[in-house]
């Protein structure tokens, strides 16, 4: 079942969900990862270099992703959520979508603000901002808190799915799993 049912997600609402999970864990090793190797090494680029590769990846694929929850109506919770579940649920599914689109697009104009190189599978971005060292850390800060306030929301979202499944028992988080 690729489109979502009444009850549970379609395989493809599971696979960007899980698949960006996977892929948003990678971009975050790499960027912490990357401190414990010397600065000019190569294993310290290869971790940078999946930071970089992997937000892009991110960027590029949140606008299916996006096309794709625009396009299916998400399988009901049981039983329903109160209005102030909801509306949290809403903020934190926006907080999350706004922060798949402005890391990459934060870390793009920080890299090209520093005057560094940026491709993504080798192929040449837009330059959409001049080279500016100021504002390439201040654009840099703004990407880590940005980072920061996305990797509390990721932690909110796990902790509200759980809560959900063994305090409130509804459904919200059988919903992404496999139909049985």
């Amino acid at each position: 079942m690729w489109r979502n049912s009444m009850t549970h997600f379609g395989l493809l609402a599971r696979a960007f969900h899980w698949g960006m999970t996977l892929l948003i864990i990678v971009v975050l090793l790499g960027v912490e990862l990357h401190e414990l190797f010397p600065k000019g090494s190569a294993v310290r680029g290869a971790f940078m270099t999946a930071h970089f590769q992997g937000g892009l990846l991110v960027f590029a694929l949140v606008w299916v992703r996006l096309l794709n929850v625009l396009t299916d109506r998400a399988p009901i919770i049981e039983p329903v959520l109160t209005a102030g579940k909801e509306k949290m649920s809403v903020l934190v599914k926006f907080g999350l979508y706004f922060c798949m689109i402005a890391l990459p697009l934060l870390g793009v104009l920080d890299m090209q603000a520093a005057d560094k190189p940026l491709t993504f599978l080798g192929l040449s971005l837009p330059v959409l901002i001049g080279v500016n060292p100021t504002m390439a850390h201040d654009l840099k800060e703004l990407h880590e808190t940005v980072g920061n306030f996305m990797i509390g929301l990721i932690l909110l979202h796990v902790v509200a799915a759980f809560w959900h499944h063994l305090v409130l028992r509804d459904t919200a988080l059988q919903r992404m799993l496999r139909p049985r």
